[in-house]
């Protein structure tokens, strides 16, 4: 800025505004683009005025003209700018495809959000909160409403490191998979997950109502809300039908024996042991996944009272001495046996299919589930049960497991909560709330209109731009005044404020009058004959003698004439006041005066 350079020193709040859009921490509206790009053009208008103000010399009004002609010239284009983009920018051709350059993938790896792995809490929701209502799905066939998959076992909990990226309707599709696929439709309403994830059947394909984010290694959704607690949405899901013996051909070759999705922490011998004996029938990769949760259903017990966790201590004594304990255990212990034998393997965290009415999926905590997922060539992920009790709508083909679930009716009425509070991230990052059946001011929500309108926000931006740059304008000839210490200085100021005034009633000089020309014409206006300030031709002669006469310094005659010339000025100026854009226009296209 002191340098004067108006576009370098614009760059640092560029930089930081690109930097805040990476970070997804503004929301990344059109309306947040257009209020800094107003904001910017506000500065550089402004910046560029004084620049120009300040090269010059002050005196006789040239500062004034190029403050006017900048202003005017600078607002018109800015506004028109501002509206011309903000209501044709979003229906050009390709202003919603995906971008030429995928900058986001610098981040490869990186999570942009932290949260408690959602296995953690499984058991408090089942035990706990068990009759509690969290979502409900209407869908014309039931399935597991799967949140994520989780990768990556450290030896005390299972967890996931994927990388979310913004995502339009139409979900990025998986490799082609050699088995048929069947659409679902879905049509969610969050009422207490308080949850990242938003639930959806595997695998979605499509999902409407709200701009989520999604990892495409895992298939799971997350919202850019602190929790998608009041959020409704609709989604399509492209549901699998595998067949037993088409599965047996996947021979799993893409697999290196040393793929993170083979990782194992350092677990027992006779882990690995009872791995390699359960399987020790099985030929492929299927026969092995269908080996083990085989074994479990037959020989173990789902038992909600075993204590939580599902480390290194709690899978040995689960596997090798109780044999009892609930889904998390159960599927963990399937993941890590699966690996020890060559089988990559993950863990679904998720909720059964709840109860129907109609064609709704009432789901409640008592349903929420963990399951496993192996991976084979060509196929992709599928879905296993090794829990008791639980088998998954659709899998029957390849599991050989019947549909079922918890199907116990609740010791006490269902607790639905009436109002939920939803932390909703605005435009200017403060939360909201809303009750859960009320559609929210919030891109997540489907059919809801921003609270604000951007042509309000254009306007006043505009109008604060309009007041600041007078406010400016104010202040810099105050403390001209004020710094005034000599006669001439003071003569030379009344007439900046004479022309200032002047100009206000569309009368502006020409950029080649001299002062004594341009009080000529004035006092020959016909419009203006009878009312212009009597004294300004006088005054100019005054003017132009103190400008080219260095020596010259102005009697007290002169001084009291150029006040009071200053005050007919003023005076005259507030009875022919006119809208600048509009005398502008109609001086250029309808000859001057």
């Amino acid at each position: 800025i002191r340098l004067r350079g108006t576009i370098e020193s614009a760059v640092p709040a560029l930089a930081m505004f690109i930097a805040g859009c990476m970070l997804d921490r503004l929301g990344s509206s059109p309306l947040t683009a257009l209020a800094f790009a107003a904001a910017t053009g506000v500065y550089l208008v402004t910046h560029q005025i004084f620049v120009r103000g300040e090269s010059l010399a002050w005196f006789g009004g040239v500062r004034g003209a190029s403050v006017a002609l900048s202003l005017t010239v600078g607002v018109t284009l800015a506004a028109l700018a501002a509206l011309i983009g903000a209501a044709v920018g979003p229906s050009l051709p390709g202003a919603s495809s995906t971008a030429l350059i995928d900058w986001r993938s610098a981040t490869e790896g990186t999570p942009d959000r932290s949260t408690v792995s959602p296995i953690v809490d499984l058991r408090g929701r089942l035990v706990e909160q068990r009759d509690t209502v969290v979502f409900t799905v209407t869908a014309s066939e039931a399935s597991y409403w799967r949140l994520t998959a989780l990768d990556r076992f450290d030896g005390s909990v299972w967890s996931s490191d994927a990388t979310y990226r913004r995502t339009d309707s139409r979900l990025p599709a998986d490799a082609t998979t050699a088995s048929s696929t069947e659409p679902l439709v879905q049509e969610f309403e969050i009422r207490a997950l308080s949850s990242l994830w938003l639930p959806v059947a595997y695998r979605p394909d499509d999902v409407s109502g709200l701009d989520p984010s999604y990892d495409q290694t895992t298939a799971s959704l997350i919202s850019r809300n602190p929790t998608t607690d009041g959020l409704r949405y609709k989604a399509v899901s492209n549901l699998p039908r595998h067949e037993p013996d088409i599965l047996r051909t996947a021979t799993n070759e893409s697999i290196s024996p040393d793929d993170s999705l083979l990782e194992l922490p350092e677990i027992s011998p006779e882990i690995v042991e009872l791995a390699n004996e359960v399987t020790a029938g099985a030929t492929t990769p299927y026969d092995k996944a269908r080996a083990l949760q085989d074994w479990f259903r037959q020989n173990f017990t789902y038992d909600l009272s075993i204590d939580e966790g599902h480390d290194i201590d709690e899978l040995s004594t689960f596997l090798l001495e109780t044999r009892r304990g609930y889904c998390e255990q159960f599927a963990g212990a399937f993941a890590v046996m699966a690996r020890a034998v060559g089988v990559p393997a993950r863990v679904a965290v998720g909720f059964t299919s709840g109860s129907l009415t109609g064609s709704t999926y009432t789901v409640r905590d008592r349903n929420a589930h963990a399951w496993p997922e192996v991976y084979l060539d060509e196929f992709g992920w599928i879905s296993f049960e090794p829990t008791p009790g639980r088998g998954a709508p659709g899998a029957q083909g390849w599991t050989g497991v019947t549909p079922q679930q918890d199907e116990e009716e609740p010791d006490l009425p269902v607790t639905v909560p009436l109002t939920v509070t939803t932390q909703v991230q605005s435009s200017i990052g403060a939360p909201a709330t809303s009750a859960a059946g009320d559609q929210q001011s919030n891109d997540g929500v489907a059919g809801t209109d921003s609270a604000i309108s951007p042509w309000l926000v254009v306007v006043g931006v505009l109008l604060l731009a309009a007041v600041a740059l007078g406010g400016l304008r104010w202040r810099a000839r105050s403390r001209k005044r004020r710094t005034a210490d000599t006669p001439t200085e003071r003569v030379l100021l009344d007439w900046l404020d004479i022309e200032d005034a002047m100009r206000r009633c569309g009368t502006p000089r020409r950029a080649n009058e001299t002062v004594v020309e341009y009080a000529k014409r004035v006092g020959e206006i016909p419009a203006l004959e009878q009312s212009a300030p009597p004294h300004l031709e006088q005054l100019s002669l005054v003017v132009s003698r103190l400008v080219y006469d260095e020596l010259a310094v102005p009697d007290d005659d002169e001084l009291a004439l150029s006040m009071t010339c200053r005050a007919e000025a003023i005076a005259w100026a507030k009875g022919h006041r006119e809208i600048p854009l509009v005398g502008a226009v109609t001086r250029r296209f309808g000859g001057a005066g």
